[in-house]
């Protein structure tokens, strides 16, 4: 007699899946996939603007330290003539750059990684649309052929009257020169192809009292475009000065109103 086959009971059956069961299971997973996608995309992005404005506060603290050893003043590159723009030196140019190839020196915000800033690190923004941007920057910090950018623009002497850390002084347009750092980079070419927060649709201002204030610039009034590099370097210094003008003027006034240099 052929033996019977072992008896299936209720329980074993009941554990199984059907196949149409699965595909709903995975579409399931899919959709929710593609939910929340998007909301981790810009939870980590607030988080790395987060991290933005920390580093400004950390720069803010060394600026002010700079400053009550140099008698208010606040740091600044050598006067001598830009490699960007010869007709402006060093000192007057409030761009990002921090090592001066040629010359071997600091300027700008290079000047507080003389023991002003724990780390160099710090003048970087991790959310730099150029990915190879912080490599970039360590291996030009003391190059002899390149000069070193970090994320971070700052001021110096560019639309201010004065250089103290509590008075800058006023701009061209006679408003209070306020602004004195910003994670703000070009939407230029070669060395000036650097990004910040969604092609500038975000970005942080320090203020020289301390304090950070993040904008949103869906209206492109901080970013550059390509008509401020049509005639470099004068459309592109043109283009720095209108943004520390229309930076003094957010900390109370809508930046798509700044008003504008002819």
């Amino acid at each position: 007699m052929r033996p019977n086959p072992p008896a299936t009971n209720a329980a074993t059956r009941r554990r199984a899946f059907s196949l149409i069961e699965i595909l709903v299971v995975v579409g399931i997973i899919a959709v929710l996939v593609a939910i929340l996608l998007p909301v981790l995309e810009k939870a980590k992005e607030q988080s790395a603007l987060t991290i933005c404005g920390t580093n400004l506060h950390g720069i803010s603290t060394a600026l002010h330290t700079y400053a009550s050893e140099y008698g208010d003043a606040i740091p600044r590159g050598p006067a001598t003539p830009s490699s960007i723009d010869p007709a402006r030196s060093w000192n007057q140019l409030g761009d990002a750059t921090t090592w001066i190839a040629a010359s071997a020196q600091s300027t700008g915000l290079g000047l507080l990684t003389k023991g002003y800033v724990e780390n160099p690190k710090s003048l970087l923004c991790p959310i730099d649309d150029d990915k190879n941007f912080a490599a970039t920057f360590y291996a030009n910090l003391a190059s002899t052929t390149t000069n070193a950018r970090g994320s971070y623009m700052y001021r110096q002497l560019d639309q201010t009257s004065k250089d103290h850390i509590n008075d800058l002084g006023t701009n061209s347009f006679n408003n209070p020169a306020h602004a004195i750092v910003m994670d703000w980079q070009s939407r230029g070419t070669g060395d000036y192809l650097h990004t910040n927060h969604d092609q500038n649709e975000k970005l942080n201002v320090l203020y020289s009292d301390g304090h950070v204030q993040p904008f949103s610039d869906q209206e492109k009034a901080f970013a550059a475009h390509a008509p401020d590099f049509a005639s470099f370097p004068t459309s592109w210094t043109h283009r720095i000065d209108q943004t520390w003008i229309t930076a003094d003027w957010s900390e109370t006034g809508d930046p798509a109103k700044a008003p504008q240099l002819p």
